[in-house]
């Protein structure tokens, strides 16, 4: 019988297979990408390519696609909205996952919960046209709910932690569960993820009931004084 040896790359390949075999029972196979380039994704439009990278629309399938990653064994990094961070010309090792969209709800009278992958300044809309106030001021934030809960986001002497009643994440190893805002470790710039490494999945808002029309003319003002101060457009 004769032998073949075994061609390294044939093992890769079977591999590279598996991997997308079970990220497309998540999210469907369109959106599993091999060496896909990152610049594009940040607003310094630097960067360079991702070894795996997955789009994740909403809550359900940024868990699955974490739980499935510790199945196939790759590193995960999460890319929100790419603002106020910078990717390597070398790229990232293993799956860079990017929350994109998801869902806004009234969870209760005073809280209001989103998904990660929405943009703050898209829950701040919705809030308004609702008479919902609590985060007016952070009009004009960019970026996503996750990164702002992440890096805990500042402005005009306010946290974005003041504003949250509860956070879920999603550990490492693809694990759910809730924390209240005491047990997120806010600080200036920090949340307790820059050092667990878990991933927010949602937020919730404490919320109050206010005119419409005073709401839109404070985000104006938050949105006016951020055009005067910071050089947006650089």
């Amino acid at each position: 019988m004769t032998q073949r040896s075994v061609d390294p790359s044939d093992v890769w390949d079977a591999q590279n297979t598996d991997i997308i075999h079970e990220f497309s029972r998540s999210v469907g196979l369109d959106r599993v990408h091999q060496n896909w380039k990152l610049a594009r994704f940040t607003t310094f439009r630097v960067g360079g390519e991702a070894d795996w990278f997955i789009e994740v629309h909403g809550d359900t399938e940024l868990a699955a696609v974490f739980a499935t990653a510790v199945r196939v064994g790759l590193d995960v990094t999460v890319l929100g909205g790419g603002s106020n961070v910078l990717v390597s010309d070398k790229g990232v090792r293993g799956l860079v996952v990017r929350a994109r969209h998801g869902s806004i709800s009234r969870t209760t009278e005073g809280n209001v919960r989103a998904s990660a992958g929405v943009t703050f300044n898209g829950l701040i809309r919705w809030m308004i046209r609702r008479g919902l106030g609590g985060l007016e001021r952070w009009a004009g934030t960019p970026g996503t709910v996750g990164g702002a809960i992440h890096g805990n986001a500042h402005f005009g002497g306010h946290s974005i932690g003041e504003e949250v009643s509860s956070v879920g994440l999603v550990s490492t190893d693809g694990h759910l569960t809730v924390a209240a805002v005491r047990e997120m470790d806010f600080g200036y710039d920090r949340s307790r993820l820059k050092t667990t490494r878990e991933v927010v999945q949602w937020a919730e808002f404490v919320v109050t009931e206010e005119d419409g029309d005073q709401l839109r003319t404070k985000a104006r003002e938050s949105l006016n004084f951020r055009k005067r101060t910071q050089p947006l457009k650089e």
